[in-house]
């Protein structure tokens, strides 16, 4: 018989509206308007603050990479910012 386990990898600060898992963890955007990258172990990686930005950024609600899982693009109401572009 196949057991599954769970585990607990992480507690964001908000709901995430925007996951993106990658070959190096998970970058998760959501309603704080922050943007932060999670190691595959639940540690913060980088964190990207827009809360203090002049144009008042609204909560990201996409996040994409590419094939390749190079590169990550995160969007919100009218706009998208390129996070991450990972160098081999």
């Amino acid at each position: 018989m196949d057991r599954k386990t769970q585990t607990k990898i992480l507690t964001h600060s908000c709901p995430p509206y925007a996951l993106v898992y990658t070959g190096n963890g998970i970058i998760i955007g959501g309603c704080d308007q922050r943007i932060v990258s999670y190691t595959e172990n639940g540690q913060i990686l980088q964190q990207f603050d827009y809360r203090n930005e002049s144009d008042h950024e609204k909560e990201f609600t996409v996040g994409i990479r590419d094939s390749f899982g190079q590169s990550v693009v995160f969007g919100s109401f009218d706009r998208f910012i390129i996070i991450f572009h990972f160098l081999s």
